[in-house]
């Protein structure tokens, strides 16, 4: 226990100190103090993230953050022995689990691949951790940081003379802070969808070269396998905001306009092809979800492949997207 206190109070010195040594994080113009705060902010939440899900029954098989750690354990031993393997395993499952399975959580490789990037991102963090679950905590906010500076430094540069209210809404929600700095995929996915902004971003200013695009592109490759229906709902976005990037005036038309061509494809896919059913594949997704008895305390009301079920359960979608958990949640 004191040997574990040591290593974790080593790391958390030593991150600190780099986070304000940093170039990137520095141009956010947020002072040393800030900047030290705002990090140990993610690191305390990351650890409440732990501890929280340590108080569910048999926590470390139906927490995922808990069975992603013992699993990376395994894996860090894998990789020292057979690094070869360790790599290969990242595409050996396509060979018997099913490649159309784009949402299922059965039989499919692309939900073993979400689980196989963050365990195999732990392995990696345990040969410096030594396989210690906080000190790993510390490493991924410290990944996970230049996200939240990503975003931050974009949005500084739209409202200016904004920072305090941006830094400060942006590490004192807490349900984004809770959700984004846990030992999840949250995090990564918010990271690297903040980069494709900020790249984005300075491109069309005229600020960066033609290899933001090409960033941005490669963003795009490394969430895919993440959160692959993140991606479905991020390029829409990305195609009204480059369009409305080329006009003057009107700058709104074409997000409604890509919207509203992105929500009848959505439902009406079917029509075109039967296989891509989208509301279905969403509604499968849910039931397995449920049926997984992760002991979420997020209620989830049934879903149906139809607009109106969906537009029903919007409302309860962004609340549990911007408000959930509420601090009577966790406390509790």
């Amino acid at each position: 226990m004191i040997l574990d206190a040591f290593v974790f109070l080593i790391y958390l010195i030593f991150f600190i100190w780099a986070v304000n040594q940093i170039t990137f994080f520095k141009k956010s113009r947020l002072t040393r103090f800030w900047l030290t705060t705002f990090f140990l902010i993610k690191v305390i939440a990351g650890i409440a993230y732990g501890i929280f899900h340590t108080t569910l029954p048999n926590y470390s098989e139906s927490a995922d953050t808990w069975k992603f750690f013992f699993d990376s354990v395994n894996q860090k031993k894998l990789l020292l022995e057979h690094p070869v393997e360790f790599l290969k395993e990242l595409f050996e499952s396509g060979q018997q689990k099913r490649l159309h399975h784009f949402f299922s959580t059965h039989n499919s490789f692309w939900n073993d691949l979400r689980h196989l990037y963050i365990v195999k991102l732990l392995a990696i963090m345990n040969l410096f951790s030594g396989s210690r679950y906080y000190v790993n905590v510390i490493f991924y906010e410290f990944l996970t940081f230049f996200g939240a500076i990503a975003f931050i430094r974009v949005m500084k540069d739209l409202f200016k003379g904004k920072l305090a209210i941006i830094a400060g809404t942006t590490f004192m929600i807490p349900s984004f802070i809770f959700w984004t700095s846990g030992l999840h995929k949250d995090g990564i996915v918010f990271t690297v969808i903040s980069f494709i902004t900020f790249h984005l971003y300075f491109y069309f200013k005229g600020e960066r070269s033609s290899k933001s695009l090409f960033y941005s592109g490669l963003l795009l490759m490394l969430l895919f396998p993440l959160r692959n229906y993140a991606v479905l709902a991020v390029i829409p976005a990305l195609i009204a905001w480059w369009w409305s990037s080329k006009i003057n005036r009107l700058k709104w038309l074409p997000f409604v306009f890509v919207t509203l061509i992105g929500s009848i494809l959505f439902f009406t896919t079917k029509f075109i092809n039967p296989k891509i059913d989208l509301p279905v594949s969403i509604v499968m997704r849910n039931k397995e979800f449920t049926n997984m008895g992760g002991n979420s305390i997020l209620p989830t009301p049934p879903l149906q492949p139809n607009f109106k079920s969906f537009l029903h359960n919007a409302p309860n979608a962004l609340n549990h997207t911007l408000a959930r958990p509420y601090l009577s949640e966790v406390v509790s």
